[in-house]
């Protein structure tokens, strides 16, 4: 993650300081296993591990030799929980998954279909949300950001196992 880039990196780079901070050995690894400085020196600095290229030839591979050893794993993103959670499943059977949506992707989505009268932004939107909804349900958790978002969940998947974590953000003083 790049904190300083985006809130999406903010969130996952605060999500995994605040696993650790519990107790946990963390390990991460960018769905393109790209070792990408300053942000993986940075996590390395904290303890987290850091996997990335060439070191590990693939997150597949990864997981078929060492999924049997995690315990959690927390997917962030819709496109990259879509790519990895069938294959978590696979090989790291015992693991708790947590998928954290960052975001409704599909909520956003509607809204600007709806601003623009799209029926094409529209389409794309309940694409979205089919792939959101159906990782929900994949998922052994699902992270959202607000009560909103957990009460839209709860309509559309009421046995779904919904969860608050809201941005995490570092507070400073005004001078």
């Amino acid at each position: 993650p790049a904190p300083d880039r985006d809130s999406g990196s903010l969130r996952l780079f605060r999500c995994l300081e605040l696993i650790q901070s519990f107790g946990y050995q963390v390990t991460f690894a960018a769905a393109n296993l790209e070792y990408r400085l300053p942000y993986a020196l940075e996590l390395q600095q904290r303890g987290i591990e850091v996997l990335y290229a060439p070191f590990i030839v693939s997150v597949e591979r990864y997981l078929r030799d060492w999924g049997r050893y995690h315990d959690t794993v927390l997917l962030s993103r819709a496109d990259t929980a879509e790519r990895y959670l069938p294959l978590v499943r696979r090989h790291a059977p015992q693991a708790r998954v947590i998928f954290d949506t960052v975001d409704l992707h599909f909520l956003r989505e509607q809204r600007l279909a709806a601003l623009h009268d799209s029926t094409a932004l529209a389409a794309a939107a309940a694409q979205r949300k089919a792939q959101e909804l159906a990782l929900i349900r994949a998922a052994d958790v699902t992270l959202v950001v607000s009560e909103a978002e957990r009460e839209l969940l709860g309509a559309e998947l009421p046995q779904a196992y919904i969860e608050i974590v809201s941005n995490i953000h570092e507070t400073r003083p005004v001078s």
